[in-house]
């Protein structure tokens, strides 16, 4: 360091610089620290932890991506519900074939094929994804719950697929609160599943930077790991907007409900089953079933001809059931036949 002093020269004071070290010791000191390494610099004035150390443990990082794997830290939420394609509920064998027109196959996704007169194969991968197994190309949608609250946002999407990893950034405009949010970006990459490609995992997050996957050591991409990715969470916020309650694959039959024939005024007779549900679904919603039900009573078995919503309850829905002959007063269960292709559907998707 160094001092203001004063000294006479012919009786004239002049204020000097007194430096406190030689010239010799100053060039000493910056040769050291020309030489300094990260066991020489401590984290901070209170924690004497070599620098070296901290960075060590990010095991050579050269990217957030690959510091946060190696860290194990936390990244931002995902946007997207079954982001790996998990989830099947509509098709729980995890096939589908046929000519999607902006179909759910996927929860939470939409599918509509390029050429609607030839047919896809998707199929559900081991350990998550969705691939186009045979057929044309594919476009993906995403209906996102709430989108407009995005607007003006900088938001990045990522994709892992069997060809490579992709990521765009862009600022959201003009979507509207069911927007298809995918069409906000312009990578065909993040917008189409090709014949014979793979998408195991997508995500979407606010900010500019992607915290889906990251390169190893060898160069291959691996997922992060995200917040709330367990299967049963997933399966929750898929079922707020789509429940199976019978599955295709059900082998026996399978009791849905319960409930008393009642008068109409205006569909004649029906009987209301109430149907408890393991979460709150979004809105009221449409029921469908393929397959034979009946409503069973006794020895007496009915077989249903329509279904529809009566009303919606934080904990279920109320079904009206319709078949020939059922009797007022009268107590019945409602059953989906044995060894059947049957579904029975609540759909509230947006």
């Amino acid at each position: 360091m160094a001092h203001q002093t004063e000294i006479v020269i012919n009786g004239v004071t002049t204020a000097v610089t007194e430096f406190d070290h030689t010239a010799q010791e100053i060039d000493d000191g910056i040769d050291k620290v020309n030489t300094l390494t990260g066991d020489d610099i401590k984290t901070s004035a209170s924690d004497n932890t070599p620098i070296g150390d901290v960075v060590s443990v990010l095991g050579g990082a050269t990217t957030p991506q690959g510091a946060l794997a190696n860290l194990g830290a936390g990244v931002r939420p995902n946007l997207f519900i079954n982001y790996d394609f998990r989830i099947w509920q509509r098709y729980p064998s995890g096939t589908y074939t046929g000519a999607p027109n902006n179909i759910y196959i996927a929860d939470g996704f939409l599918f509509q094929s390029s050429n609607g007169g030839i047919s896809n194969t998707f199929e559900r991968v081991n350990g998550g994804g969705i691939k186009n197994a045979s057929g044309p190309d594919c476009r993906i949608r995403k209906r996102l719950e709430g989108a407009d609250s995005l607007n003006g946002k900088v938001c990045t999407m990522s994709a892992l697929k069997s060809t490579g990893f992709f990521t765009e950034t862009v600022t959201i405009t003009g979507a509207s609160e069911t927007a298809d949010i995918i069409e906000q970006f312009t990578d065909d990459a993040l917008l189409w599943l090709h014949p014979g490609e793979t998408m195991h995992a997508i995500k979407l997050e606010q900010g500019s930077t992607q915290t889906l996957a990251y390169q190893d050591d060898t160069g291959a991409w691996q997922l992060l790991p995200q917040p709330e990715s367990d299967y049963a969470t997933q399966l929750a916020k898929c079922q707020r907007y789509q429940l199976e309650l019978i599955s295709k694959n059900d082998p026996q039959y399978a009791c849905v409900g319960n409930g008393s024939g009642r008068t109409s005024g205006i569909s004649g007779i029906e009987c209301p089953i109430f149907i408890s549900t393991p979460i709150t679904l979004r809105t009221r919603p449409v029921v469908t079933f393929n397959g034979n039900f009946y409503l069973q009573s006794g020895d007496s078995s009915l077989q249903v001809t329509r279904m529809a919503i009566d009303r919606i309850a934080t904990n279920g829905v109320n079904i009206l059931v319709y078949a020939e002959n059922i009797e007022i007063g009268k107590f019945y269960s409602l059953y989906a036949a044995v060894s059947e292709n049957h579904s029975l559907l609540l759909d509230a998707n947006l």
